[in-house]
């Protein structure tokens, strides 16, 4: 969906309210992190189910430096190291919380008789 949408001309507002752009890059790649930890833990590849915290997180660094190098060559849209860190302000914000609601869950689970 990322790619799909970063191949798309970025619109200046949508319904007359202006879109702001830091936001929703770091909103699109908070879920990244998530869902590639999710992948990596349940891979049959014991490579990545032994390191889907690392690899997953490197995975999220690396495809959003891919996006940005693509929207290089979309037009109307351009590459920025602004946008990256963005992205990666999203990647590290989805790793934190979702290392959050694990440990949650697991001080419940040891909490139960």
């Amino acid at each position: 969906a990322i790619f799909i949408f970063s191949s798309f001309p970025r619109p200046s507002e949508v319904m007359g309210i202006p879109i702001l752009d830091a936001p929703v890059h770091a909103a699109e790649f908070f879920f990244l992190p998530i869902l590639t930890f999710r992948a990596f833990r349940n891979s049959s590849w014991r490579f990545l189910a032994e390191r889907f915290g690392r690899m997953g997180f490197l995975f999220s660094l690396f495809y959003a430096a891919t996006d940005e190098v693509h929207q290089f060559f979309v037009p109307s849209r351009s590459a920025s190291l602004a946008d990256l860190g963005w992205d990666w302000t999203g990647i590290f914000l989805g790793a934190l919380v979702y290392r959050a609601v694990k440990t949650r869950d697991q001080r419940v689970r040891e909490a139960l008789p």
